[in-house]
């Protein structure tokens, strides 16, 4: 899940490796930008959160 904003074409970046990889690319959720980071998480039921 990406949380936050998208550089233009992420997305379509994204799916191609994460296809090239052999994951799903449904499986990754782009989320936008969220008031609280903290309670999208919790919404969403991350079980992991990764800072970049």
């Amino acid at each position: 899940m990406h949380i936050g904003r998208v550089a233009e074409g992420l997305e379509a970046a994204k799916a191609a490796a994460l296809q090239e990889a052999g994951i799903d690319p449904a499986r990754y959720v782009f989320a936008g930008w969220a008031r609280s980071l903290g309670e999208e998480r919790v919404a969403r039921k991350a079980d992991v959160y990764l800072s970049s």
